[in-house]
């Protein structure tokens, strides 16, 4: 059953906005044949569903509590995580939509190939997140070939309590192999995944890695608030914008002004614009709460695989070039390095890049979780249990800094 908004303005305004946003004229596909679905039939066991959209497979997960969308032809991204309580799917669609890899423009800026193959949601960036570059005679190109590559996936779970599908891709320019696993449970609104990476070659591969889950419109909100995990913001030096909050290449504490400002949607209207990095996670974990809905959206993490998060903010500020004054957008990007501007920048600066000798592997989990909550969250746990703030949630109310 849809639940408790399922009658109203709610409902009516996602369908609307559904049919448009993975529309794409003959080279694309509408999101209302998918949201639909999600909305409305009330799962009886755990299952997997195969399908396609825009001529690439995708592989749907559903629980009595969650359907989660996944472009197996595309970078295994999570396209959608449907609360059947609600209705809500927080993930962004980008205005342009899900393009058949068929009918792309042949362009010649990484940019613009980025572009047009993102349909907003959540990607796995590897080996690479930011620009393309060179590093040690190898080429990365921008936010790695994960993202953009076919993945392979077998259902390994699937029963009245549970599914669970494994996803793999072997990366061509480095020989990088990566392995995710995705799991629903009946009765719970988390998504889990487990993810093992190693190296498939006989010399130590340098490498990015990092989650790029974007949140947008409706569920993105003057009404949402952010709480996150971190002791520190560095904003980034490079990015330059007319509606920046913050100077390019500052840095500061996460508290008192600085938090309180950033942690709310600016209201209607108000433009922003904002590339950051959070610091200093002892636990890795965010939360974005829509406090008029009283729902809330939030993903936990290993801080010690992911020690960073890149923090971007498009909120109508971009008038060219691809937004064109359509984007609004929030992202929290768990990820092994900073800045998000290629890993040779990153060697040159941070030197933040992680490292693989031959047959090593890494082995991390992370979870993302829709709550209840009118106020915002105390933290996310491990496994993703909301731990929320305010009158309807379980902990107290933040304190006044």
């Amino acid at each position: 059953m849809v639940g408790r908004f399922a009658s109203g303005w709610l409902l009516g305004a996602w369908l609307r906005f559904a049919e448009g946003r993975y529309a794409a004229g003959g080279a694309g596909v509408s999101g209302a044949t998918l949201w639909n679905t999600a909305l409305v039939v009330s799962v009886s066991r755990c299952r997997a569903v195969p399908g396609s959209l825009a001529g690439m497979e995708t592989l749907t997960l559903e629980s009595d509590a969650l359907s989660v969308v996944i472009l197996v032809g595309k970078g295994a991204d999570i396209l959608s995580i449907v609360d059947l309580a609600t209705g809500v799917d927080p993930l962004l669609r980008s205005p342009w939509g899900l393009r058949d890899p068929r009918h792309l423009l042949p362009v010649a800026s990484p940019v613009a190939q980025w572009v047009q193959r993102y349909p907003g949601g959540w990607q796995e960036l590897l080996p690479n997140f930011g620009a393309p570059c060179t590093h040690e005679g190898t080429e990365y190109t921008m936010h790695g070939e994960a993202a953009v590559m076919p993945w392979r996936a077998e259902i390994v779970v699937e029963d009245d309590d549970a599914v669970e599908a494994l996803f793999e891709i072997e990366l061509l320019l480095v020989p990088l192999r990566l392995e995710r696993r995705v799991r629903l449970e009946r009765g719970r609104r988390a998504v889990a995944l487990e993810e093992r990476l190693s190296n498939a070659g006989s010399v130590d591969v340098d490498f990015i890695w990092g989650h790029h889950p974007a949140i947008g419109a409706p569920f993105l909100s003057p009404a949402c608030r952010l709480d996150v995990g971190a002791r520190e913001l560095a904003v980034d030096a490079d990015y330059t914008s007319a509606f920046l909050p913050l100077e390019p290449g500052s840095r500061h504490a996460w508290e008192g002004r600085i938090r309180e400002e950033l942690s709310e949607l600016p209201a209607a209207g108000v433009r922003r614009d904002l590339v950051a990095y959070f610091l200093g996670f002892e636990q890795g974990w965010w939360a974005v709460t829509n406090r008029q809905l009283g729902v809330g959206f939030g993903v936990a993490w290993d801080a010690a695989i992911f020690p960073f998060a890149c923090f971007w903010q498009e909120l109508r500020a971009t008038d060219g070039f691809p937004w064109f004054g359509r984007g609004y957008a929030l992202a929290l990007e768990p990820t092994t390095s900073w800045p998000a501007a290629g890993i040779a920048e990153v060697v040159r600066t941070t030197r933040t890049q992680r490292s693989l000798a031959p047959g090593e592997t890494i082995e991390t989990e992370l979870a993302a979780v829709i709550y209840d909550s009118d106020w915002g969250v105390e933290r996310i746990e491990p496994g993703g249990v909301a731990i929320a703030t305010g009158p309807h949630g379980t902990g107290p109310r933040p304190p006044a800094d």
